[in-house]
């Protein structure tokens, strides 16, 4: 716990994969480590020692703080122990010559020319947790023994960093964030990594990178977290009985086979989360990913399908094929659906059946039609119920007893909904409504289901409305804005996700103005317009956006090809 800030926010699934990397905790027969973790945490919370922040839809902590008092103690008890080393922990006066006996280094500042010379020694250094990432230690022969690299607030842009970490033998838990639009595939030197358990990879510019075939000869493999991964088949032969007992995630996976080869390697998988951009109009094409074949996992709890509809090319056969062949476990828990464009009357049932379904997002034409009917007996379990641009909806007709359980439910920019049900409110166990950005009648509607249960004594029901207003000038010029790169890179749909992740980076100023629009330039070549359009979002008194020479050269020779 040593190694959070004062009050600084954590996710708790990075304090458990850290937990679980850096061996502390005790096993279980029963229980995953995950769950043991899980369990520590709560027992820290009730003894006041954590602090909860935010709770997820299911009541489970999803960011915690830990008090600067007790995070004192921590660091003290840690360092007299030799457990940990903080660099920077009440602003060392005295820097260390040698740090040659330190197993564990964190800083959360960027130190790394200050403490250099000394890093240099670490050489029996086991985990390295950093916000400046230190790339240029790691690529010399510092840190030979890592088992734990987290620079997830570093961008490394360079290939040289990429080769040096993944021949870290040792390492156990990788976590780090790229940006190399012409990284392709990751490192043959991944082969050697057999004791990786957790591999997060923010790839900014979200380019596919194709993962060695090995991958799946890696047995102690828990975590696989890469946007823009693309996994490889398995190759048969003597290794066929290989099976990944440990794999508990594959999130952010690009057009993933679901072969039934891979479902035998894979028999413990709790979360999938995958991305497919078809560009073929052929059924026969669809049956190459295997989505039949998500019902023959028995562990699936969540799972999360979004698939580009701006590349498929002939829609009705896309529709007609998903219908038919794709499968839901009975396991699942958790289920998110994005640009499947699937009708709500014959296909909702399938998911209303699901006995254990607790969480449902729809999300970008996941379903289309103008009109939702559901019936009693399905959606027995579910808690909590997203509906996020599905623009079609028109009306949704329900009872309160089809959904007998939910407690959230959360409508975003439904601008044709006529109406939420009244019959909503009447629901038991809800607990919160969330309208953003939806029809005025539906927002109407909200409002008249929060003053009638206010009338039958229920004052524990929240409601939440927002809505952008369409006349803010500033506010109308940036949607302008970002759908204008939509639509300017609708065949190139990488550049434009390589956009968005910008702009948040910006927004949580992970990135200072001047870094973003020296990468914007980068991603924009040849687009100056999409330059200079970035503007609207630069604060007051800043400096307008200017292009060299050369980019408006590029950009004139750019536009002479396209007149001819």
């Amino acid at each position: 716990m040593g190694v959070l800030r004062e009050y600084k926010k954590i996710r708790v699934t990075k304090l458990i994969e850290l937990w679980v990397a850096e061996g502390v905790l005790r096993p279980n027969k029963d229980k995953r480590l995950e769950e043991v973790a899980e369990a520590y945490i709560n027992e820290l919370i009730d003894r006041n020692l954590i602090l909860v922040d935010k709770l997820r839809w299911n009541g489970k902590v999803k960011v915690c703080k830990i008090h600067d008092l007790l995070r004192d103690l921590c660091l003290r008890e840690a360092q007299k122990e030799r457990f940990l080393y903080v660099l920077n922990y009440q602003r060392d006066l005295n820097i260390p010559q040698c740090m040659n006996m330190e197993r564990r280094i964190c800083t959360h500042d960027n130190t790394e020319e200050k403490y250099s010379p000394a890093l240099e020694s670490a050489m029996h250094t086991r985990s390295l947790i950093s916000t400046s990432g230190w790339p240029e230690l790691v690529q010399s022969h510092c840190f030979r023994l890592l088992r734990v690299y987290s620079g997830d607030n570093c961008v490394h842009c360079g290939l040289a960093f990429v080769e040096a970490i993944f021949q870290k033998v040792n390492l156990r838990f990788l976590s780090i964030v790229l940006r190399l639009p012409k990284l392709s595939r990751f490192p043959s030197s991944w082969l050697i990594l057999w004791n990786l358990q957790t591999i997060k990879v923010d790839n900014r510019y979200c380019t596919p990178i194709m993962a060695p075939s090995e991958i799946w000869e890696m047995p102690l493999l828990r975590h696989v977290i890469i946007n823009g991964l693309e996994l490889p088949d398995p190759v048969c032969g003597e290794n066929d009985l290989i099976t990944l007992e440990d794999l508990h995630t594959i999130s952010s996976v690009r057009n993933f086979r679901c072969s039934n080869v891979v479902i035998k390697r894979i028999p413990n998988i709790k979360t999938l989360k995958l991305q497919y951009t078809i560009s073929c109009g052929e059924a026969e094409y669809y049956n190459n990913f295997g989505l039949n074949n998500f019902g023959h996992l028995p562990r699936l709890q969540s799972l999360n399908l979004f698939f580009d509809s701006t590349a498929i090319l002939d829609g009705e056969i896309f529709q007609g094929y998903l219908m038919q062949n794709l499968s839901l476990p009975h396991s699942l828990k958790k289920l998110t659906l994005g640009g499947t464009k699937l009708n709500w009357e014959e296909y909702m049932t399938k998911i209303g059946s699901l006995p254990l379904l607790q969480y449902l997002r729809l999300c970008n034409d996941a379903f289309c039609g103008a009109e939702w009917e559901t019936v009693e007996g399905q959606f027995c379990s579910l808690k909590f119920l997203q509906i996020d641009e599905c623009y079609g909806l028109r009306y949704w007709r329900t009872e309160d007893a089809h959904f007998p359980h939910l407690e959230h439910l959360v409508l975003r920019y439904l601008t044709e909904l006529e109406e939420i049900p009244l019959s909503i409110g009447d629901i038991p166990s809800l607990k919160s409504i969330q309208v953003d950005n939806c029809s005025t009648s539906a927002e109407d509607s909200a409002k008249v289901i929060k003053e009638e249960q206010l009338e039958f004594g229920n004052t524990d029901l929240q409601l939440h409305i927002s809505a952008h207003d369409a006349q803010d000038p500033t506010f109308s010029c940036a949607i302008s804005y970002v759908n204008k790169v939509k639509n300017t890179f609708e065949h190139q749909t990488e550049k434009y996700k390589g956009f968005l992740a910008i702009l948040n980076d910006y927004k949580v100023k992970r990135m200072n103005v001047d870094g973003v629009i020296d990468t914007l330039k980068v991603l924009f070549k040849g687009h100056p317009s999409l330059i200079l359009g970035f503007s609207i979002f630069l604060p007051k008194g800043h400096d307008e956006i200017t292009l060299s020479d050369e980019e408006e050269e590029d950009a004139s020779t750019l536009g002479m090809l396209n007149l001819s």
